[in-house]
């Protein structure tokens, strides 16, 4: 999270090119390097896709549970801050596993790790936005690309997490609990802001038919289903 957030401010948006434009010290590019070297990102990928911490349908706060949240806080914080790691994740096209993932019941509730009492799946949506905002930002002339990102993240329910994420519970009493509410719904902003931004770019038009298709599906689904998706 250090890493993440000190990066993200030093970085201005452009990554590793402005951290050294910008003089950052050097303790933190050498923690940004260390983390694309190391192969930190193979390691917290693994952890999402293995077995052993997928969800049994418990909500308990266990260790397997803390262990899948950290490997999304540390995705979420590499990505905020550098091109490789972003670059690594889209090669890998890990899309589908980050919204799977952040669509499990188990990480949909309140954090006991990151203290502001964000949902678990923070991390994990942090990374999905950054992969897919880079990815528009640079887009080659080969479009079709985009707009197969844009239905296989359809496909696997991004919508309902988004609709999750803007509508997490805020404790207001609270300025450090309700913090982390407001990080979960900028967020999902973000990615919305990506969704509907590809769709926009797409000449075929089936990209914005196929999110808005999206979004009734689950508004219909939602009127006939009670209680939260």
């Amino acid at each position: 999270l250090a890493v993440g957030g000190i990066g993200r401010a030093w970085a201005g948006g452009l990554y590793e090119e402005q951290m050294e434009m910008n003089n950052a010290p050097a303790l933190l590019t050498r923690a940004v390097a260390a983390f694309n070297d190391e192969q930190v990102i193979e390691v917290a990928l693994q952890i999402l896709k293995s077995s052993s911490v997928q969800s049994l349908g418990s909500q308990r706060d266990s260790p397997a549970i803390r262990i899948r949240e950290a490997a999304g806080i540390v995705l979420g914080a590499i990505s905020s801050c550098s091109a490789e790691a972003i670059m690594e994740l889209d090669l890998r096209q890990v899309m589908s596993t980050l919204i799977l993932t952040a669509n499990d019941t188990t990480m949909t509730l309140p954090s006991n790790l990151r203290g502001d009492k964000a949902p678990r799946y923070l991390g994990i949506l942090d990374a999905a936005a950054s992969v897919l905002f880079f990815a528009w930002q640079h887009t080659t002339d080969a479009s079709s690309e985009l707009l197969d990102r844009l239905i296989e993240v359809l496909d696997v329910g991004v919508v309902s997490l988004l609709f999750r994420a803007l509508t997490f519970k805020m404790d207001w009493d609270s300025r450090e609990n309700s913090t982390g509410g407001m990080k979960a719904r900028s967020t999902a902003c973000r990615v919305v802001y990506c969704l509907f931004g590809i769709a926009l770019t797409d000449n075929t038009h089936i990209g914005m038919r196929r999110l808005l298709e999206a979004c009734d599906s689950d508004q219909t689904s939602r009127r006939v289903v009670k209680g939260p998706r």
